[in-house]
């Protein structure tokens, strides 16, 4: 009874709020400038996903998040052109930890946690949304989704445990940018910010598309090959094959990923742990601490360990 009156009543009365505080928001989010940069690189998913070249071998893929699969269905989903609202198509919006139909409550809970972390100026900052990607907004006040509050509230946990802002750094590498959200924040907090992200091609280049919309194309760098560097106060755009046959040699002063480096294959986690986290001094890791995870025996006396408020047991930060 309480899954049918779920399934039935709850979430088509929910659908329909979310689709009224969307129309009332619209136009506090729309920007005329990411609206011209999107028509700009709406297109050139394909052309940017073809100059980095293959992804991984899928046997280099093979674990218990099915990644392979998953890669496939967003080249397939944007071959000829990224949506404007891509955030709603399934293959993106699975990925992310709220539904619609708890992100009100979810959002509200951490917007709580930011505000008492950080100043109400920096809380408002982190927490705007882009129209770019049709984000869900979730709060009338801070014109947010629960998504990106998701990632802001890692960025204050962060500050909680060490007293530091990730943000007060010259250098961020990211391993796993998903569609680039974390890196957004970083980057508008601090503009002159040199941000890496590490990540397959398929992701690479909506990461290059959102991106793109919203700081501009001349902001990014993506290295196609060897033979590029990476490009200071830019965002640098990083095939993991490259990293991983140590095609390229990347330091960054913090390293950040949430669940990406514990969910990837083993190759890819020993790697990171043999190149010492890129020389990074400041280090925010979001794990689950599952059979995938082969780094949480090793590193754990060399950070400190927080819970993930709000998630399962099993959710952890490792930070230092």
């Amino acid at each position: 009874m309480k899954s049918f009156i779920k399934q039935k009543i709850l979430k088509p009365i929910i659908s329909i709020f979310q689709m009224l505080v969307n129309k009332l928001t619209y136009n506090r989010i729309t920007d005329s400038g990411q609206f011209s940069n999107f028509n700009n690189v709406s297109n050139k998913y394909t052309e940017i996903l073809n100059s980095f070249g293959p992804s991984v071998k899928p046997e280099e893929l093979s674990n218990g998040y099915f990644w392979e699969d998953w890669i496939l269905k967003i080249s397939n989903s944007f071959k000829n052109q990224v949506s404007i609202k891509f955030l709603n198509q399934p293959e993106i919006s699975y990925t992310m930890v709220f539904s619609h139909n708890n992100g009100f409550a979810s959002a509200a809970k951490r917007i709580n946690f930011l505000k008492k972390v950080f100043t109400d100026d920096v809380t408002r900052n982190l927490l705007r949304e882009d129209f770019v990607g049709g984000p869900n907004i979730v709060s009338f006040e801070y014109l947010t989704s629960a998504n990106r509050s998701h990632h802001a509230f890692h960025l204050a946990r962060y500050t909680e445990l060490t007293s530091k802002k990730l943000w007060d750094t010259s250098s961020v590498l990211e391993f796993g940018g998903g569609y680039g959200n974390m890196a957004r924040l970083l980057k508008k907090m601090n503009p002159e910010l040199t941000y890496t992200i590490i990540d397959l091609p398929e992701l690479l280049s909506l990461q290059y598309v959102y991106l793109g919309a919203i700081f501009g194309e001349e902001k990014i760098n993506c290295i196609f090959n060897k033979d590029q560097n990476i490009a200071s106060g830019k965002i640098n755009l990083v095939p993991s094959s490259l990293v991983l046959n140590n095609d390229v040699s990347l330091m960054a002063e913090s390293f950040i990923s949430t669940w990406a480096v514990t969910e990837s294959p083993k190759p890819f986690q020993d790697d990171v742990l043999r190149k010492e986290f890129f020389k990074a001094k400041n280090i925010l890791i979001g794990s689950l601490v599952d059979s995938n995870n082969h780094l949480k025996n090793k590193i754990c006396k060399d950070f400190s360990i927080g819970q993930v408020q709000f998630l399962p047991k099993g959710h952890e930060y490792w930070v230092r």
